[in-house]
């Protein structure tokens, strides 16, 4: 017999069959990897499965607007064709371009505008801001045939509750031509508008502003005042107020005129020819739908200017020599500045004075020849 201290633990024998000590479990850390990517691919996959989906429903809602939209403006009168529509700009964008649109309005004198293409794009999450490109070649045929080229022409438009736009236009290099006046061209335009929609009779916010700005017109010489036909530039800003009629009621100007509708003009600038024009003031309409209005005046190159309506038959030289006079006397002459008269300037009976001088008279405005329909 052999004594054993029972204070010894027991050997162990070491054995190659032995499990190993306790250690990080790879395969199991692995295992967890892989499925954590895997469900993060799925969600993935869904995600992109939703948007693609939600795309392709947004695409055909479009071209089902666009083809309601024409169904509509056919019962009214008015029909839009279009050689080819194509919907595209997968996946940032929607992107809609129609190939030679056209539209035929049937009124008193039919009207049919022909252009080659107009793209228009959205953001597929934000469809309310909308820009569109409508460059190139535009005709239209009516009782005046007019061609528009244009190098750039585009639109921004963001619509908001009511029918409410904000549009702003951009147009640069364009050439227009007008059969029985001849050609204009235009370096640049810019042009905003707010209209604010049906805003009810309660609110008495303008429901149309206006920001108006080009450079380097060039008029043909029908179009041409007795200044010249270059306009270097031209600036107008300013609002309507007054109810704002539907354009199709033939009494819709003399409603607003009747409600007490004016154009205020916040700025009229203007450098055309000799002349230095800035003003501000009120536009409406007569009882025989003329303009008449009230602003006051600063202009430069005024001598310049009283020599070029003489030369135009508009002063007779015997008043040109008075008016002279006169704004001579007038005249502010600031040390160091170029010479300039203040004064009011006024419409009424189609006859532009200023001060109390009469400077020309302006043609009538037919607005049933420029709107295309009659006005009652």
């Amino acid at each position: 017999m052999t004594d054993t201290n029972p204070t010894e633990p027991p050997s162990t024998p070491i054995s190659g069959d032995q499990d190993a000590p306790d250690g990080p479990d790879y395969g199991e850390t692995s295992s967890s990897w892989v499925r954590r990517l895997a469900g993060a691919a799925t969600i993935a996959a869904l995600a992109v499965g939703a948007y693609t989906g939600y795309w392709l429903f947004a695409s055909h809602q479009l071209r089902g607007g666009i083809d309601g939209w024409i169904a509509e403006r056919a019962a009214a009168g008015l029909t839009v064709t279009y050689g080819g529509l194509e919907i595209d700009g997968f996946p940032f964008w929607l992107t809609v371009r129609l190939e030679n649109p056209a539209a035929l309005w049937i009124g008193d004198a039919p009207i049919e505008w022909r252009a080659p293409s107009i793209q228009a794009s959205a953001r597929p999450w934000d469809l309310r801001n909308i820009d569109i490109d409508f460059g190139g070649r535009h005709e239209v045929s009516g009782p005046r045939r007019v061609t528009v080229t244009a190098r750039q022409l585009s639109a921004k438009l963001i619509l908001g509750a009511r029918g409410a736009v904000n549009a702003h236009f951009e147009g640069a290099g364009i050439d227009a031509g007008f059969s029985r006046a001849g050609n204009l061209r235009l370096a640049t335009l810019a042009w905003d508008i707010n209209w604010l929609g049906d805003v009810g009779k309660t609110n008495t916010a303008p429901p149309i502003r206006f920001d108006v700005g080009l450079d380097g017109l060039v008029l043909s010489p029908a179009w041409s005042s007795p200044l010249g036909g270059d306009v270097e530039s031209f600036r107008l800003t300013g609002h309507v107020s007054g109810p704002i009629g539907h354009p199709d009621d033939p009494a819709a100007l003399r409603r607003w005129r009747d409600a007490g509708g004016t154009i205020e003009v916040a700025r009229l600038a203007a450098d055309h020819g000799p002349a230095r024009l800035r003003t501000s003031g009120t536009l409406a309409l007569d009882t025989n739908l003329q303009p008449v209005g009230a602003f006051t005046a600063h202009v430069e190159g005024f001598m310049d200017v009283v020599d070029a309506l003489t030369r135009a038959r508009v002063i007779k030289v015997g008043n040109a020599t008075a008016i002279k006079l006169v704004l001579t006397v007038v005249a502010k002459r600031p040390a160091g500045k170029t010479p300039y008269i203040e004064a009011p300037l006024s419409i009424q009976n189609r006859m532009l004075s200023f001060e109390k001088m009469r400077i020309l008279k302006l043609p009538r405005i037919d607005w049933s020849q420029l709107l295309g329909r009659e006005i009652s």
